[in-house]
């Protein structure tokens, strides 16, 4: 109990998490994913689906933003689900610095190519 008490302490500060989550192509899954967010009184922000090449699989990227605490919750919580394979939570700069990072490859894998190219 002391140890919860210390991290509840630590992480109640909110912190936008990116959720990613692929599941079977289920019309009841995303509303179970989203009723977990209501009952934790966890506000969406953004929700996006999109189905993969297969059409068996669908890809949930959910943008929230709560305490680190909660979002190991959810996570989890996610990860029990049937119809979910696999879930990644990371917080929302990690993902606005690995988008900046394939950006700035895609430049200098461009500019190594008109290098070769000469």
């Amino acid at each position: 109990m002391k140890f919860y008490y210390q991290q509840k302490n630590i992480n109640m500060e909110t912190t936008t998490f990116t959720l990613n989550i692929l599941g079977n192509n289920s019309p009841i899954l995303l509303q179970r994913i989203a009723g977990m967010f209501n009952r934790r009184r966890i506000h969406i922000k953004s929700i996006m689906a999109h189905e993969l090449n297969n059409k068996l699989q669908y890809q949930y990227t959910i943008t929230v933003e709560t305490s680190v605490l909660w979002a190991i919750r959810i996570t989890r919580q996610l990860e029990k689900q049937i119809d979910i394979s696999a879930v990644l939570c990371f917080p929302h700069q990690l993902e606005e610095s690995y988008q900046e990072s394939l950006q700035s490859n895609k430049h200098s894998a461009s500019a190594m190519q008109t290098l070769i190219e000469q």
